[in-house]
C-alpha cells in the first residue's frame, strides 16, 4: 500500500515502480506527474485498487492483462492516448473503471462484455469513435455508464436492455442516429437517461411509460417529431428534470403534465408545439424553470401559474400568448431575483427581464 495523493509532486514515474510487484494499492493522483506510465507498472500482478487521477500522464494505456485482481482503475484527468487496449476483457473483478476526460481514441472494444462485476464505467470526455458494442449487454452489474462526450456513431443497441441493475446512462454528445430502442423500458432501477445533443429521431417508445423511478429525462438537441404521449407524461411521476427542447415534437401540451408533480425543471423550447397551456401545468409546485419560448403556443397564461412559488426562470417568449403576466406571477419573480422572457409588444409584461421581437430578446 502506497499512498502519496496531493503532494504538489512532479516529474515523471520512476521505472523502478515496476519492481513492486506485490502492490496491492497505489494512490498517485492530484499531483502534476508527466510523461507515459512506466512498463513496470504491466507487472503489478496483485493490484487492486490503482489511482492515477488528475495528473499529466501521456501516452497509451498499460495493457491490463495482468490486473486480474484489480478493482478499482482511476486514470482520469490526464493526457492519456491510443486506444483503449483489448486486455480489459482481464479485469474479471473491476468494480470502477474510470478512463473519462484523456485524449482516447479508437473504438470500445468488445470485451467490454466481459466486465460482469463493472458497476461504475465511465469513458466520457474522450474521442472514441465508432458504435456502441452490443457486447455492452454482458455489464450485468452497471448502475452507472457515462460515454457521453465523444464521437460515437450508430444506434443505440437493443442490448442495452438487459442492464437491468443500471441507474444511470449518459451517451449525450455524441452522433449517434436511428430510434431510441424500446428496450430501455425494461429498466426498472433507472434514474437518468440522457441522450441530448445526438441524432437521434423518431418517437418516444411508449415502453418508458415503465420507468416509474426516472428522475432526469433529457433528450434535447436531436430530431424527435413525437407528440407529448399522455401515458408516458403520467408516469413520470419521479421526474425531476425533463427537456424535450430543440426537436420538432408537436402538437399540445397533455393535461396529465399535472402530474409530474415532482419537476423541478421543464424545458419544452424550440419545438413545434400549439395551443393554450394546460391549467394542470399550475399543480407542479416544485418548477423552478419553465421553459416554453419558440414554440407555437396561444391564449393566455393559466392563473395558478402563480402556485409555482419556487418559479425564477419563465421563458414564454416568440409564442403568441396575449393578455398578462399577473401580478402574482411577477412577484414570485422578483422575489427570486429570476428571469422571465417575453413578447413584451404582445403580453403586458411589467416584469419581464428580457423582452423579445422575433429571435432578439433584449434585457429591459
Amino acid at each position: 500500500y502506497w499512498d502519496i495523493d496531493a503532494n504538489m509532486l512532479s516529474g515523471t514515474l520512476p521505472t523502478e515502480l515496476g519492481l513492486l510487484t506485490t502492490l496491492e494499492v497505489l494512490w498517485l493522483s492530484r499531483n502534476s506527474f508527466t510523461g507515459r506510465i512506466p512498463p513496470g507498472a504491466f507487472n503489478w500482478t496483485r493490484i487492486r485498487d490503482l489511482y492515477l487521477f488528475e495528473n499529466s500522464l501521456t501516452g497509451p494505456l498499460p495493457d491490463m492483462g495482468l490486473y486480474t485482481e484489480a478493482e478499482k482503475i482511476d486514470l482520469v484527468k490526464n493526457q492519456l492516448s491510443g486506444e483503449i487496449p483489448t486486455s480489459i476483457g482481464a479485469l474479471a473483478k473491476i468494480d470502477l473503471l474510470y478512463l473519462w476526460r484523456n485524449n482516447l481514441a479508437g473504438t470500445i472494444p468488445t470485451e467490454l462484455g466481459l466486465l460482469t462485476t463493472v458497476r461504475f464505467l465511465w469513458f466520457d470526455s474522450n474521442r472514441l469513435v465508432g458504435s456502441i458494442p452490443t457486447e455492452i449487454g454482458g455489464m450485468s452489474s452497471i448502475r452507472n455508464l457515462q460515454l457521453d462526450t465523444n464521437d460515437l456513431t450508430g444506434t443505440i443497441p437493443t442490448e442495452i436492455g438487459n442492464l437491468t441493475t443500471v441507474q444511470i446512462i449518459s451517451l449525450n454528445g455524441n452522433l449517434l442516429t436511428g430510434t431510441m430502442p424500446s428496450e430501455v423500458g425494461l429498466l426498472s432501477q433507472l434514474a437518468n437517461w440522457n441522450v441530448n445533443t445526438n441524432e437521434l429521431r423518431g418517437t418516444i417508445p411508449l415502453e418508458y411509460a415503465n420507468l416509474t423511478g426516472l428522475e432526469t429525462f433529457d433528450l434535447m438537441g436531436n430530431n424527435f417529431s413525437d407528440i407529448l404521449q399522455p401515458s408516458i407524461l403520467s408516469s413520470f411521476t419521479s421526474v425531476a428534470t425533463l427537456d424535450l427542447s430543440s426537436n420538432s415534437f408537436r402538437g399540445s401540451i397533455p393535461t396529465e403534465i399535472g402530474l409530474m408533480t415532482s419537476l423541478n425543471s421543464l424545458n419544452l423550447g424550440n419545438n413545434l408545439l400549439i395551443g393554450p397551456l394546460p391549467d394542470t401545468l399550475g399543480n407542479c409546485v416544485n418548477l423552478g424553470e419553465l421553459v416554453l419560448g419558440n414554440n407555437d403556443f396561444t391564449g393566455t397564461l393559466p392563473l395558478n401559474l402563480t402556485d409555482l412559488t419556487d418559479l425564477a426562470n419563465l421563458r414564454i417568449e416568440n409564442n403568441a400568448f396575449f393578455g398578462n403576466v399577473t401580478s402574482g406571477v411577477c412577484g414570485i419573480i422578483n422575489a427570486s431575483q429570476g428571469q422571465l422572457y417575453a413578447d413584451c409588444g404582445e403580453i403586458n409584461c411589467p416584469c419581464c427581464t428580457h423582452c423579445c421581437f422575433r429571435a432578439t430578446c433584449a434585457p429591459v
